[in-house]
């Protein structure tokens, strides 16, 4: 074949030219022959492992004959004639992309002038067919999967960019971890893993949010679903022996230098076996929320409501107060967020007393994600039964909040309480509104890094033991490099009155009681006793003469520990939708509320009037003009009453 290919093309060339062929033909036989081949293998160009010295012999032997050839023809006229050019071009692009890419904007110019050419001497429609017949050269299909085409294809060819992967490992094995717990199940293709890794791609570093790169990480994924397969990997597999006994090189599939401490990791994940306790918790459905860095001086709150694979009937069941012969065979959980709602479906598995719950990311950021987390599991029937979701409670906006940084994350750390309290790291992070007083005990450090995204907080970052002060006299503590520190969360539990209210969110009859739950599932009542205080109040009240409003403090004394903003209403409250005389009529009866009256209804288009009746404030509402009715009563836009 280098015969008949020298001999073709001797027609047009002179002889220096035809020994150039000649060489690079040898380049590529030694090259495939120091790794075993006669041919190539079809498989993407980064398995080939192309070394450094291998590559800086290509770039010389290329800039040479380069030079020389475009002394009479232009480089289009070079990849059309000489048949050796476009696999060695492809090969060189793609090993540029992965050695040099820095995250600027990938384009065809500096490749081409790392050549000593210029990508103007040959058009798109050249430089597009010189692309697709190097690959065919590696028996090599052109990219036409999720929008990569030309250049594209050799950013796929080259893996993972060196550059970027030492600064974005971290983040890079979070997004990992988390979509091969989606995709361990099987059943998924490479479309909905995309969609995945693109959901979560707020962890990555700006440069690193780009279609090239997350079609290279979904091909992670798939390797990673592919060797377990072919290697038939179970629960009880030794993963690096089985792997290295059922597929020769399969550390090469992968598009990025791979140790076997890393690969366990990811295919135990891909098995179902559990590497990280964070991702496993006794809750079967719970929030996680992240501080994420987006720019230099710039961080945003994120929160993800985490879902099993699979849940039993009778959990099911038990979390939502039901009897279990009441689940039907099909059912929805949706998950409020702000003015819209997330659905997910649960389906019975035939013959098993079990769900398998949609996999999908439940992401929320900014106010959406410090808000309240909560979930409705709807019936058949037509019955919604609501139930907050674990370490889902809104985060105050009069408390600190903490947050470690994850050993697989330099971008991304996890919200760890509210108030004072203890992480295991040496480092975290604080988020503190910005006119608080931060203030490092001897040998510890506070940095101010910049400012929450849309919020008037500062983030800090902290080493050692912190004091924080607020503008209201309360005082803070956070530890650093504590081992004993605990993922303990904090629950109020009592007759929760739900959807009636939207500032705070969170209602009662009758007071409540505060209990702390343990990173191993187990909850007791807290220790201590709560101070309820009303706005305005400096001191705490008897929770049993209050009606509205009031922020829940724990403990009473010393560091605050925990608090949140609540609703309390007498024990005896109820609130009925009672129909009037005609369709355009109705009441809404508050009874045993302790209220004295209500503000106007603030809808377009509907009148209220305010009535006494013995212990129940009555709300007449009339429509006085065509509008559309409210989808539940929370939406009636009653003002707030004494």
């Amino acid at each position: 074949e280098p015969a008949s290919e020298v001999a073709l093309t001797n027609v047009r060339l002179g002889v220096r030219e035809v020994r150039g062929v000649q060489r690079i033909l040898k380049w590529q036989g030694r090259f495939l022959r120091q790794r075993g081949l006669d041919y190539p293998t079809g498989r993407p160009l980064y398995t080939y492992r192309v070394t450094g010295t291998e590559f800086s012999d290509l770039e010389a032997m290329m800039r040479e004959y380069i030079e020389f050839w475009l002394r009479t023809v232009t480089l289009g006229d070079v990849a059309r004639d000489i048949a050796c050019f476009p696999p060695l071009f492809v090969l060189y692009a793609a090993e540029w992309w992965r050695r040099n890419y820095d995250g600027t904007g990938f384009a065809w110019e500096p490749i081409v002038s790392a050549l000593g050419a210029s990508a103007e001497t040959w058009t798109p429609a050249q430089r597009g067919e010189c692309v697709k017949k190097g690959l065919q050269g590696w028996q090599l299909p052109l990219a036409n999967l999720h929008g990569l085409r030309y250049l594209g294809s050799i950013a796929f060819q080259g893996g993972l960019p060196m550059q970027l992967l030492s600064s974005a490992q971290g983040p890079i094995g979070g997004i990992l971890k988390r979509v091969l717990k989606l995709a361990g199940g099987g059943g998924t293709d490479a479309t909905e893993i995309l969609k995945w890794i693109k959901s979560l791609s707020h962890f990555l570093p700006n440069s690193y949010r780009q279609n090239e790169v997350f079609v290279l990480l979904t091909e992670v994924v798939l390797t990673v679903l592919r060797l377990k397969q072919k290697a038939n990997l179970t629960n009880g597999a030794d993963v690096v022996r089985e792997l290295d006994r059922a597929v020769k090189r399969w550390r090469d599939w992968f598009p990025f230098p791979i140790d076997d401490d890393q690969a366990i990791e990811l295919f135990k994940l891909a098995i179902g076996v559990p590497v990280d306790h964070q991702l496993h918790r006794h809750q079967a459905i719970f929030v996680e929320r992240w501080m994420v860095t987006t720019d230099q001086a710039s961080f945003q709150l994120r929160a993800e409501t985490v879902l099993p694979e699979f849940l039993g009937s009778a959990p099911l069941a038990q979390l939502f107060g039901l009897e279990p012969e009441k689940l039907s065979r099909t059912l929805t959980l949706r998950f409020p967020s702000g003015e819209q709602a997330m659905d997910v479906s649960l389906r019975r598995l035939a013959g098993q007393d079990r769900y398998r719950i949609e996999r999908r990311t439940l992401d929320r950021q900014g106010d959406v994600a410090a808000a309240d987390h909560t979930m409705l599991l709807l019936l058949t029937t037509g019955e919604a039964r609501h139930k907050e979701v674990a370490r889902g409670e809104a985060l105050d906006p009069e408390l600190p909040w903490v947050f470690e940084q994850g050993a697989d994350s330099a971008s991304t750390c996890r919200l760890m309480c509210q108030g004072s309290g203890a992480i295991t790291g040496f480092q975290g992070l604080i988020c503190v509104p910005h006119d608080w007083t931060v203030r490092p005990d001897a040998g510890a450090s506070a940095d101010c890094k910049g400012q929450l995204s849309g919020s008037a907080r500062t983030v800090w970052t902290i080493r050692g033991a912190i004091r924080i002060d607020s503008c209201d006299g309360l005082h803070y503590r956070v530890r650093c490099g504590q081992a004993a520190a605990t993922d303990d969360r904090f629950e109020l539990r009592g007759q929760r009155y739900w959807d009636l209210f939207e500032h705070p969110a969170v209602a009662f009859r009758g007071v409540p009681k505060l209990y702390q739950v343990c990173e191993n599932g187990l909850d007791s009542p807290a220790q201590g006793t709560i101070a309820w205080r009303v706005s305005g109040a400096r001191a705490a009240q008897n929770a049993e003469n209050i009606a509205g409003p009031v922020s829940a403090i724990w403990p009473a004394q010393g560091e605050t520990k925990w608090r949140t903003r609540v609703i309390l209403l007498p024990a005896q409250a109820t609130m009925v939708v009672e129909p009037g005389a005609d369709p355009s009529t109705g009441a809404l009866r508050f009874a045993n509320w302790g209220a004295l009256l209500m503000k106007d209804c603030v809808t377009p288009g509907v009148s209220s009037q305010t009535r006494i009746n013995g212990t129940s404030v009555i709300l007449d509402l009339t429509v006085i003009a065509v509008a559309a009715a409210p989808d539940d009563e929370r939406r009636c836009g009653l003002g707030s009453g004494g």
